[in-house]
């Protein structure tokens, strides 16, 4: 379950784990640098994806957003296409705040 969503396999067959503390009930959010590196987004996209997949098969379409902040639109390029790559319809919803994301997950 979790485990998934913590360890990540990157390119060159190395076991990374991922900080717990950037798993909140409802999102992620991590200092990009130290707790979040743009580099391992795209696995942490595939593992979200497989761990989705395992919960429910059914689900097929999934809602991105994202802050101004700098890192965004990276961070934002390698999930949405760790997803698409992994099967999903994916709806970029653009800058929006928390509960705009939320609304969306629900509605769309």
């Amino acid at each position: 379950s979790r485990v998934l969503w913590l360890i990540t396999f990157v390119a060159t067959g190395e076991c990374t784990m991922i900080k717990e503390t950037i798993f909140r009930e409802y999102d992620i959010r991590g200092i990009v640098g130290t707790e979040l590196m743009i580099d391992e987004v795209y696995d942490l996209g595939r593992a979200i994806a497989y761990y989705l997949v395992q919960l429910k098969s059914d689900v097929k379409k999934i809602v991105v957003g994202m802050d101004t902040r700098e890192h965004s639109p990276a961070i934002k390029e390698k999930l949405c296409k760790a997803f698409v790559e992994s099967g999903f319809d994916v709806t970029f919803i653009g800058v929006c705040t928390s509960p705009m994301m939320y609304f969306a997950t629900y509605t769309m």
